[in-house]
């Protein structure tokens, strides 16, 4: 039951608040953090990356991005190119940038993401898989040759059979993220 639009309305701001909450509860843990363990300590890092994810969700991509780059560059030095939480980051500073449209940095930071999830057999490459789908069929929309937009296409196709395969293998027949990827799927190839 939805409600009336007072209580829709009061659900928001209530909503709004646990947000605001959160973030503080964040900004608070940065503060404390930094002090405890030091700017370049991993859980410096984490509650950086938490605190881009607030920004993504406020539409403030610029200042989610140098977040996101400030805990990658932690992640690098304490971990490595290659360690899986580099990899997130790396593929959660792609998807910033698909948001913000810069399509060549996306694909760049999906597919540095991507490698490592490979080079483990992470089953978190099928969400890479599908960023890099994601980025083929936006790219696509920006060409006027229909054989290149065709290519794009077959592309982001591929990425998500190879998702898909992936999340059939790790998530059970009724998981969203199976539903979501077959659906994406069945869409494009009614193209």
């Amino acid at each position: 039951m939805k409600g009336t639009n007072q209580e829709q309305s009061e659900r928001h701001i209530l909503s709004l608040n646990y947000y605001h909450q959160a973030k503080k509860l964040l900004e608070g843990g940065l503060k404390t953090f930094e002090k405890q363990f030091g700017k370049n300590h991993t859980s410096t890092a984490r509650i950086l990356i938490y605190l881009s994810g607030f920004h993504v969700d406020s539409g403030n991509f610029r200042e989610a991005e140098a977040l996101l780059k400030q805990g990658l560059d932690i992640y690098i030095k304490n971990f490595g190119e290659d360690h899986l939480k580099t990899a997130c980051a790396f593929r959660s500073l792609g998807e910033i940038y698909f948001l913000m449209g810069e399509l060549e940095a996306a694909e760049i930071f999906v597919n540095k993401g991507l490698r490592i999830f490979q080079e483990y057999n992470h089953p978190e490459c099928f969400k890479a898989m599908e960023n890099m789908a994601e980025i083929k069929l936006k790219e696509s929309l920006n060409l006027n040759d229909k054989h290149k937009i065709k290519s794009y296409e077959a592309q982001a196709i591929d990425y998500l059979k190879q998702a898909l395969r992936i999340v059939q293998a790790q998530f059970p027949s009724d998981s969203l993220q199976r539903i979501r990827i077959q659906t994406k799927l069945q869409k494009l190839q009614a193209i």
